[in-house]
């Protein structure tokens, strides 16, 4: 949920700050184990992270629930701060139009 005082802090941002996500596009989230970062993957261990579904088709995770919430209401950051902040995007639709992607399956 958005910070009640977010949009107030937003109107005193600095000129490089990024536009604060759209809090009402979050439809769904938890935390599920994940192994997303080259090291967990290599090492198969398996780690807690925080998914977010923001809008009809893109699913977000994040390192965890702080740095989603960070992602949502924090003002001040820029667009490659906020960014950073995402560990994994997918765009279920838009992907498909990439010339490698067919698809996706659960592994």
């Amino acid at each position: 949920a958005r910070n009640k005082y977010s949009q107030e802090l937003a109107r005193m941002a600095q000129p490089g700050a990024s536009h604060l996500p759209k809090a009402e596009l979050v439809k769904k989230s938890g935390f599920i184990m994940s192994r997303i970062s080259f090291r967990t993957i290599v090492m198969k261990k398996w780690k807690q992270s925080f998914w977010v579904q923001y809008g009809s088709h893109t699913m977000l995770w994040f390192r965890g629930k702080t740095d989603f919430d960070d992602w949502l209401n924090n003002p001040y950051h820029t667009q490659s701060q906020r960014n950073f902040l995402i560990k994994l995007a997918i765009n279920f639709v838009h992907d498909l139009y990439k010339p490698n992607v067919r698809g996706y399956q659960v592994t």
